[in-house]
């Protein structure tokens, strides 16, 4: 098991991962809060925005972690009093009155660099529980056929001998290439639908082989038939790639880069409950250079840790492989990408992502997309004993 960073260690650790991209700034700062000099609240004023202003210094306490939450007006001995109890190490400290500067002039993306790399991330950062996000996120096994009693039944069927022996060809072909140019696409389809149990397959898989990176925010799992997920703006991007025209103007697979973008952007939030900046997430690339930075100083992940990858699963995936791309077309056959396969290609490379359902297919005879992408395609036939 992966065990968290503590002490002088995290602050190596941490200056590493900071390069890679500015760290979660907040897109819509909150008001100060009093910390030492607070708004008079008795002061009458008849502007209302003032009001609201301490009303909010109420409310939002500042956070050691997030100097987006530090008042305007804090000094160096009171961002002192603010991270004293939080630094990673006794005996290295920051330069208070540095971080002061900082905070006076507005520059909360260096100022959140420095605070990371001398203090330690929120005390509940022991990452979350992967049975839940896991239950979270794929739901109850209850599919949009009103197949429910079938469902419900594969989640609690055991599985077939040979699942292990799926198992060990996904962990071949999901881990990235180093240096190569290729993203990796793993699909899995079962032509049992249901019945075949692939929710509880993607269930199995995660805790039982991505247990720690799940658990530690690098596993990204959603199951796109639900309707809470249809209703999530990274999948209404996805969507907009097939409603959009040609005669629209704008790139091909622009929405598809903005769907990848926040479907990161919202999974970072989510497991970290820090704020995300979207300028941090304006492309695939940096997007995932993002979520790894912010991964490894909110759970201490040391570089190079084993099977900790980013990862993207897509489960019950059949309507984004149903769906036509607007524009790009396989040079192979003439015909449409799917939604689904133009969504995998977006994932920027050598990274992996890995699709499931029913009826997900990912054409693997079209050169360009080969050329791009290493492509497995596994028939899972019935992974749930009969």
């Amino acid at each position: 098991m992966m065990k968290r960073i503590t002490s002088g260690g995290r602050a190596a650790s941490v200056a590493t991962a900071a390069t890679l991209v500015p760290q979660c700034a907040n897109p819509n700062p909150v008001p100060p809060t009093t910390m030492a000099h607070s708004v008079s609240l008795g002061r009458r004023s008849t502007d209302s925005s003032l009001l609201q202003l301490a009303r909010a210094t109420v409310d939002v306490p500042a956070k050691h972690y997030n100097p987006t939450t530090w008042p305007k007006h804090f000094t160096a001995d009171d961002i002192k009093r603010l991270l004293v109890g939080h630094l990673s190490s006794a005996s290295t400290h920051p330069q208070y009155d540095s971080l002061a500067m900082l905070l006076h002039s507005g520059d909360t993306d260096s100022l959140t660099t420095l605070v990371r790399v001398y203090t330690m991330p929120p005390s509940s950062s022991e990452g979350v529980v992967v049975e839940q996000f896991l239950n979270k996120r794929l739901g109850n096994n209850v599919n949009n056929n009103n197949d429910d009693e079938l469902s419900k039944a594969a989640a609690t069927m055991p599985m077939h001998e040979h699942t292990n022996e799926l198992f060990t060809i996904l962990e071949k072909a999901l881990p990235p290439w180093r240096g190569s140019e290729k993203r990796n696409i793993l699909c899995c389809t079962s032509s049992l639908g249901s019945s075949s149990g692939t929710t509880q397959f993607v269930k199995t898989f995660v805790s039982s082989r991505r247990h720690d990176a799940a658990k530690y925010g690098r596993v990204i799992v959603c199951r796109c038939n639900l309707p809470s997920e249809k209703e999530m703006p990274w999948m209404r991007h996805v969507f907009e790639e097939e409603q959009l025209t040609n005669a629209m103007g704008g790139a091909p697979n622009t929405t598809m880069y903005r769907g990848l973008c926040e479907l990161v952007r919202s999974h970072v939030e989510s497991v970290t409950g820090c704020p995300q900046d979207p300028s941090k997430y304006c492309d695939p690339q940096t997007a995932y250079a993002t979520w790894i930075s912010e991964t490894a100083w909110y759970f201490g992940i040391p570089p190079n840790a084993h099977d900790m990858e980013p990862l993207i699963v897509l489960a019950s995936c059949e309507e984004l492989a149903d769906r036509k791309h607007r524009s790009l077309v396989h040079r192979s056959s003439g015909k449409p990408y799917t939604l689904l396969e133009a969504f995998c290609l977006v994932v920027p490379s050598p990274h992996s992502v890995f699709v499931i359902g029913s009826d997900a297919h990912i054409d693997t005879t079209d050169p360009v997309m080969l050329s791009i992408a290493n492509v497995r395609v596994l028939e899972l036939g019935g992974v749930i004993r009969q």
